[in-house]
């Protein structure tokens, strides 16, 4: 599947993300063709996981690759639903919420799940020492965890809004791997429908189903007909070959949304897709780069014509954004995009560039105190030529500005670390994929890195204040502050989503449903060629 998503978010999780989302309808044919019980089903992704541990990263390549091993409490199925996961029922009350575990799930040692192992779980999240990148996403701050008799209540000191779908995004890890988490880092623990039985990094991964398995979403189970019996994930970067082979049969599921799209939609191959964000422009505000400066920041959005690069980045398939969130079924509905970034005006974009005091210097490059308004451009290199040539598109664009901006194409499992370790960048092209706004508040706002996730060093004290109201009111109350809240931060430029596009996720010879994080494991399907 491609991977360019942080947080399944940068988790915050659709297809391939955050929590689970809804898919359009399913195109192109399986009609005819009867189901295969006990074969293997091979998935294409666009990048290598890295590290396995499911409570240690925010990219969604790794979200999907946990929901394999993983299950949540409770899960989100392909239409938003909250159905039964470990938890066969449950019952939210303020700022607590009680789930009955359901009799008889187990790890994949065999040992049960157990009120006990939820609560060490919510105490590892919880705890900031830990540093896992879902505190704050999925997980409330202060969450604390009471084990009972067949039951575990969860309970957090402030309002969080849409907690139990932020927690079908919150997997579970067995007792050998909270014990050692270096074994998660290679390996799998957990109660999930499969178990990683073999790894090559770069190259490939395989899952064996288990049997027995009964606690998948609303109950699904590993004994239904036309299960894999093994699944093997495929790293295939390259999109032409990713459908090269799915129209050979090597491939049976593989997510495809460039040029070679239109082979496979000609094919008439089962699909699914999901309208993500492709494009959104983040800037480093910490204190000592030029982008601190909303005139900069103002600037710089100023000098694009966004709707030609959205063009560029998308290979003509992209649309404006609905907000920052994209995926479905999102629970606030009004477009908070459209009419309010500012249009293309390169004369009023050089004028705020001198109220900030970057005057015209040799080679057409401003400076300001000696120094050259010289910036470095992060984009998602998985992403090929389109966004290699949208970026080249907007360093003349700022060229003209004045500004000298370095694109820097950055692999998704580096991306992290940039952005959360070195600081070594003033201008990026991020797309969180969020199912709900509320997902975006722990890195737009709060604490920095290394102690939070707000990497853009981002203080917008409208933001602020609209992000508290809304998250005091439940649910789809608070949705119109929401709303507000987002276009709080396009009007300081502090964040600018320019792009969205479709998704298709293909399959030959297979069925699936799609979920927040890819195709839902329990729903794989082999057919018969």
């Amino acid at each position: 599947m491609r991977q360019r998503r942080l947080l399944g978010i940068l988790t915050a999780a659709c297809a391939l993300a955050v929590s689970a989302c809804g898919g359009s309808a399913a195109t192109g044919g399986s009609s005819g063709q009867g189901l295969v019980s006990g074969g293997t089903l091979t998935m294409g992704i666009s990048t290598d996981p890295g590290n396995l541990d499911p409570q240690q990263t925010a990219l969604s390549i790794d979200n999907q690759v946990a929901q394999l091993a993983y299950d949540p409490l409770i899960q989100e199925s392909a239409t938003g639903s909250i159905v039964s996961g470990l938890a066969s029922a449950w019952r939210e009350s303020g700022n607590s919420a009680t789930f009955t575990l359901k009799k008889g799930a187990t790890c994949s040692d065999g040992s049960p799940v157990t009120p006990s192992l939820i609560a060490a779980n919510i105490a590892y999240l919880a705890n900031p020492k830990n540093k896992s990148p879902l505190l704050g996403v999925f997980v409330p701050p202060g969450i604390t965890a009471h084990a009972g008799n067949g039951t575990v209540t969860l309970s957090w000191p402030k309002p969080f809004p849409f907690v139990l779908q932020a927690l079908t995004s919150v997997p579970i890890v067995c007792q050998k791997g909270l014990a050692d988490r270096g074994k998660l880092a290679h390996g799998t623990d957990g109660t999930g429908p499969y178990v990683l039985s073999a790894a090559v990094p770069n190259s490939q991964y395989t899952y064996t189903v288990r049997k027995g398995y009964a606690w998948g979403p609303g109950g699904a189970a590993t004994s239904a007909r036309g299960m894999p019996a093994k699944v093997v994930l495929k790293v295939v970067s390259n999109e032409t070959t990713a459908a090269n082979l799915l129209l050979g049969g090597q491939l049976n599921i593989a997510s495809v949304i460039g040029s070679d799209r239109s082979r496979l939609a000609a094919a008439r191959l089962f699909s699914r897709e999901a309208l993500v964000n492709l494009g959104e422009m983040e800037f480093n505000e910490a204190g000592s780069r030029p982008t601190a400066d909303e005139n900069v920041r103002r600037a710089l959005t100023m000098a694009l014509n966004l709707p030609q690069l959205r063009q560029v980045i998308t290979a003509g398939n992209g649309t404006t954004p609905p907000g920052l969130v994209t995926l479905k079924p999102a629970p606030c509905h009004a477009g908070t995009v459209q009419g309010h970034l500012p249009s293309q005006n390169l004369a009023a974009a050089q004028r705020l560039l001198s109220q900030a005091g970057w005057t015209p210097g040799p080679g057409g490059v401003r400076q300001k105190g000696g120094k050259k308004l010289a910036l470095t451009l992060l984009y998602p290199s998985a992403e090929g030529t389109p966004a290699s040539d949208a970026a080249q598109l907007a360093a003349r664009a700022w060229a003209k500005l004045g500004a000298q901006v370095h694109p820097q194409g950055v692999p998704d499992t580096q991306l992290s670390s940039v952005i959360f370790g070195t600081g070594a960048w003033e201008i990026g092209w991020i797309p969180l994929t969020i199912q709900f706004p509320s997902d975006a508040v722990p890195f737009f706002s709060g604490a920095v890195p290394p102690a939070g996730t707000d990497f853009g060093h981002i203080s917008n004290p409208a933001y602020d204040r609209l992000t508290a109201q809304a998250a005091g009111q439940p649910g789809a109350t608070g949705c119109p502050q929401w709303d507000q809240a987002e276009q709080a931060l396009y009007q300081r430029a502090d964040v600018i989503p320019f792009a969205a596009q479709t998704e298709p996720v293909w399959a030959k010879n297979a069925t699936f449903q799609l979920g927040g994080n890819g195709p839902i494991p329990t729903s794989l399907r082999l057919l018969g060629s």
